[in-house]
């Protein structure tokens, strides 16, 4: 997935089958009723790991796999930099801010999401920032206490290959324009 934010940005794309490109770090997979399955290990924002209890994340029997809210440690680093929260009527984002990603985000540490098998995905904040209004940007991760999905803003300047036969998923942060020759 390349950019999802830039309209003139071509090399978004799907490839299924042979073609696939399988490369980068690797983490298992289940699939239950349907739904692909990894395991998160942990997370970090800049230097400092998040305290999350070993098992969080683990695939239960019913097939939801555990979540963590980080809508309040974004919320605590917010509350910190003197950010102004606001709440838009009618938007999917659960936590929003005056100001632009671009001009006020500079700097922002990098959220780090650690999978079982070593794959990580680092997310800058054109991945975890959405700018919803031109001075309004909000959190691109939604708080949950029984599933955690990495949906596609998370996953812009990775390619993510799946392996059915292997059980693996593989994670590369690239150009996307690259897979295009």
């Amino acid at each position: 997935m390349g950019s999802l934010t830039d309209k003139d940005y071509d090399y978004n794309q799907l490839i299924l089958g042979e073609e696939a490109y399988l490369a980068g770090d690797t983490t298992p997979f289940q699939v239950y009723n349907g739904v692909n399955h990894v395991t998160m290990e942990g997370i970090s924002i800049g230097q400092k790991s998040l305290d999350i209890a070993p098992g969080t994340f683990k695939m239960k029997n019913n097939g939801t796999g555990g979540g963590l809210s980080l809508t309040q440690e974004v919320r605590n680093l917010f509350q910190r930099l003197k950010f102004q929260e606001v709440r838009l009527q009618g938007s999917p984002w659960a936590l929003c801010y005056f100001g632009s990603v671009s001009r006020d985000l500079k700097g922002f540490p990098v959220v780090t999401f650690y999978f079982a098998g070593g794959a990580v995905i680092g997310l800058d904040t054109l991945n975890f920032f959405v700018q919803a209004k031109d001075d309004v940007f909000c959190m691109s991760v939604h708080p949950s206490h029984d599933l955690s999905v990495i949906g596609l803003l998370a996953q812009q300047s990775y390619n993510v290959g799946y392996d059915k036969d292997k059980g693996l998923i593989y994670i590369e942060s690239i150009d996307c324009q690259l897979l295009s020759s």
